[in-house]
């Protein structure tokens, strides 16, 4: 029986054996019955691995994070978001693309003969690539929003030395970033106060001199150190001011405050602490305490670009991590199906 198959298979009349035939005729077991096996071909092509389409899988969605990341993240966010936005539009039209091409190939699969071994690859492209679209836009403005904004907003304001907070009014220094005061210029901790508003902002007089009633007091008290959640505000009197620098005897410097939505509680607070010391406070500005504003400054750009390069490295172990198990799930579909 079986070499009448084998006959019938090789017959010139017939054409010549199709190597890539799924199934042939085998010797029969019990019973004299004829037997069906599958064929090696068949076995040798479930099993192997498409590694242009794991190359692809593994870099393409991890370029587009990084690209988005850098993107939202650093100097043309800040100079033009605009153009930025139609950018990420851009690529978000890509990511569409790559669903379409999925759901045809899915179509495809179930249309035809074939498994969904392949076709599955344009699904966790798409997928993938997806994710890394929104992860680098949220990565990458929060990484903007919380260092680079201010690292760029402080380099386009003016950087002022020898400021004299008792002499100068607030009016003069609108535009300034960095300021260095005189010498001996301290923190009036006895005069700090705070503003709840779900979080504790506080604020204390920059001064030359802790006098109030004294020739040289300020008639305005413009200039204010301030923080978040560095002060005891339970008593109206002592806000028990530790922000910044706050015990260096050598700080001497204020780096602005850049985050325009804390503005306004520092001005409460500022409202409070006139109300409860009898000063005044015609112009306040409000500062970071530091002892060098340069270096200062350069840590929001350093730690802007750690913060990238780690997000970098870490969502490229994702993404092979990732890669590395559809590929054993894919193996083992192709070892059920043999």
């Amino acid at each position: 029986m079986y070499q009448g198959r084998q006959q019938e298979l090789n017959n010139p009349e017939l054409g010549e054996e199709d190597p890539t035939q799924l199934y042939k005729y085998g010797p029969s077991g019990y019973g004299g019955a004829d037997t069906i096996i599958k064929s090696p071909y068949f076995q040798s092509r479930r099993r192997r691995l498409n590694l242009v389409a794991i190359f692809i899988c593994l870099f393409v969605p991890w370029l587009l994070f990084c690209f988005m990341f850098w993107l939202t993240s650093f100097q043309m966010f800040y100079r033009k978001p605009a153009l930025c936005f139609f950018i990420a539009f851009l690529a978000l039209v890509f990511v569409i693309m790559l669903g379409v091409k999925a759901v045809e190939a899915l179509k495809n699969s179930r249309e035809s003969d074939g498994s969904l071994y392949e076709p599955t690859w344009y699904v966790f492209l798409f997928i993938t690539a997806l994710f890394a679209w929104v992860l680098g836009i949220y990565c990458g403005y929060h990484n903007f929003y919380y260092r680079m904004e201010a690292y760029y907003g402080l380099q386009n304001l003016g950087n002022y030395a020898g400021v004299d907070p008792h002499t100068t009014p607030g009016q003069q220094l609108m535009d300034g970033g960095r300021v260095v005061f005189q010498p001996g210029t301290h923190l009036d901790l006895a005069r700090s106060m705070s503003f709840r508003n779900n979080d504790l902002y506080c604020v204390v007089p920059i001064v030359r001199s802790n006098c109030s009633n004294c020739m040289d007091a300020p008639e305005t008290y413009d200039f204010w150190a301030v923080g978040v959640n560095c002060c005891c505000g339970d008593t109206v009197r002592a806000a028990n001011f530790q922000c910044g620098e706050y015990k260096n005897n050598q700080a001497s410097a204020g780096l602005r405050l850049m985050k325009d939505e804390e503005r306004p509680f520092y001005r409460l607070a500022v409202q409070q602490a006139v109300g409860a010391y009898g000063i005044k406070s015609n112009h306040p500005l409000f500062f970071h305490w530091v002892s060098d504003p340069v270096a200062a400054t350069e840590s929001y750009r350093w730690e802007g670009h750690r913060q990238y390069l780690i997000g970098v490295y870490l969502h490229f172990a994702f993404q092979l991590l990732c890669v590395c198990l559809t590929t054993c799930a894919f193996s083992r579909m192709g070892d059920e199906d043999k």
